[in-house]
């Protein structure tokens, strides 16, 4: 008699657990879909890492790689601390960099690294994260991380950034313009510190 309780006790629950994963599973694929398209028109798709809006996932940039000891505040700015952090709420369309446009093809590109290499706080494209350079704060009286390493009082005050053209969509990290990520290895190799407590300019 106890036997058979259990047993159909035990087959209970088994029932319960797979409804329950059916349900999770359900749920969660349009949260999945939700956080990689949203923002986007649908005739673009959302890169997972960076949350840019492309039309070819070969275009979807390198995303900032903050290692352990640095917090990942934005899709441009690694800190210690994410005190400073700007969050834009736009309109329409919100870029990467937290520019406002009503058309994503107004968006600045951002930076990217070839295939095989890490993008690190200051944009250097390294293999290994313990290359990357020494990580320096902005000062207290421009404490604001601009898209492009500089450091100043406000988004506003930031530098304008650079667009590429269609034929040539990739944003390498000495800023020129190329075809494919794979072409930014030559400007990887000479823009990259040479020393942990070197700092590279932008």
């Amino acid at each position: 008699m106890k036997h058979s309780k259990f047993k159909e006790f035990t087959g209970f629950t088994i029932i319960l657990i797979i409804t329950l994963i059916k349900n999770i599973i359900n749920q969660s694929i349009p949260i999945y879909d939700n956080l990689i398209k949203k923002d986007c028109p649908s005739n673009l798709l959302k890169c997972v890492n960076s949350g840019i809006c492309v039309d070819n996932y070969n275009k979807c940039p390198t995303p900032m790689n903050c290692g352990n000891e640095l917090k990942k505040v934005n899709q441009y700015t690694c800190s210690k601390t994410d005190t400073f952090f700007e969050s834009i709420k736009c309109p329409e369309y919100t870029c990467w960099n937290n520019q406002c446009v009503s058309d994503l093809n107004e968006c600045p590109t951002m930076i990217s690294c070839p295939p095989g290499y890490n993008k690190c706080h200051d944009n250097s494209c390294v293999i290994n994260l313990d290359q990357c350079p020494k990580y320096m704060s902005c000062p207290k009286f421009i404490p604001v991380r601009c898209p492009n390493g500089d450091c100043r009082r406000n988004l506003e005050d930031c530098p304008s950034l650079i667009k590429c053209p269609e034929n040539r969509p990739i944003l390498c990290n000495d800023n020129s313009c190329k075809s494919t990520s794979l072409d930014c290895l030559f400007s990887a190799e000479n823009t990259k510190c040479t020393g942990k407590s070197m700092v590279r300019c932008g």
